[in-house]
């Protein structure tokens, strides 16, 4: 059966000294990795100061690595759920500019976030995903003239629970829009009802809103799945853990993923190195779930 490639995310990369920086990604490619993610860290530092693309691509090609895929801005007004404000269209074409950047690169799959909906209590469930679709409706023909596949990922609010992002799917059936299948998120859906002070419990806190959990996440995002963020947690905490080290079952999971018709690429989203693991480590253990 055929392995996907595996894309590791270094978001604290440029951080680095030169040097450091160069050991780093010798190490990564002594232990079999190829691809590395376009981060977000990455991207505002290009944005900043475009030269900073032909550095990183220098580096990453002298290494014998190169960039697969890409992670796009999040939080706050970058997230697409976002209403209409101040600083909403500039957000707009941060992510035009962050979708061009990613072609230039060869990118082929661009994840974004739906977004936190409970920041915004003044506004209605319908208000927010019509905000989503206005900005599907400027993305989504940018990412087709560029040929990268647009990729919504599940997470903790309702905005980017599997049945609105179905909902969207439906509405936007082109080829250039997928999903991005995160096991950490999925698994706190499924997990953090058990637990009163989990993540999704907190975001909504003080609304009288229940979150939706749903322990289903991957069958039902399974048709579309083009990217997907692989990590684990103890099942009410988004962690960022090496796979193993909590609660998700990677029997289960690797096994649906092989089903996936439209997986292009799985990524290591695994906290390094603030989880303190070699790199050996890091590859190892993805080349193990590769084999599952």
């Amino acid at each position: 059966m055929k392995k996907n490639p595996v894309t590791f995310c270094l978001n604290y990369y440029l951080n680095f000294e030169p040097a450091m920086r160069g050991s780093l990604l010798q190490e990564f490619r002594d232990n079999g990795a190829e691809y590395l993610v376009l981060t977000p860290p990455m991207l505002y530092k290009i944005l900043e100061k475009p030269a900073v693309a032909d550095q990183l691509q220098q580096e990453i090609q002298a290494a014998g690595l190169s960039f697969l895929d890409a992670h796009g801005p999040f939080v706050g007004v970058s997230d697409l759920c976002c209403p209409e404000g101040k600083y909403r269209q500039m957000a707009l074409y941060r992510h035009l500019a962050c979708l061009n950047i990613a072609a230039d690169f060869g990118i082929k799959t661009y994840t974004l976030h739906s977004g936190g909906d409970f920041r915004y209590p003044a506004c209605t469930e319908s208000q927010l995903m019509d905000s989503i679709r206005r900005n599907l409706d400027i993305l989504l023909p940018e990412a087709e003239k560029r040929k990268i596949v647009f990729c919504l990922e599940n997470g903790l609010s309702k905005c980017a629970w599997p049945a609105r992002l179905l909902t969207l799917k439906n509405e936007y059936p082109t080829p250039c829009f997928g999903f991005c299948y995160d096991s950490g998120h999925a698994n706190v859906m499924a997990r953090g009802r058990e637990v009163p002070n989990s993540h999704p419990r907190r975001n909504y806190a003080g609304t009288g809103y229940e979150p939706e959990w749903e322990d289903r996440t991957l069958e039902k995002m399974l048709p579309h799945i083009v990217n997907c963020h692989l990590h684990d947690n103890n099942g009410y905490e988004d962690q960022h853990l090496l796979p193993g080290r909590g609660n998700i079952d990677w029997k289960h999971t690797m096994e649906l993923l092989k089903q996936a018709p439209r997986l292009e690429v799985i990524q290591s989203e695994v906290k390094f190195p603030q989880e303190k693991l070699s790199v050996r480590q890091l590859c190892e253990t993805f080349r193990r779930l590769q084999e599952i």
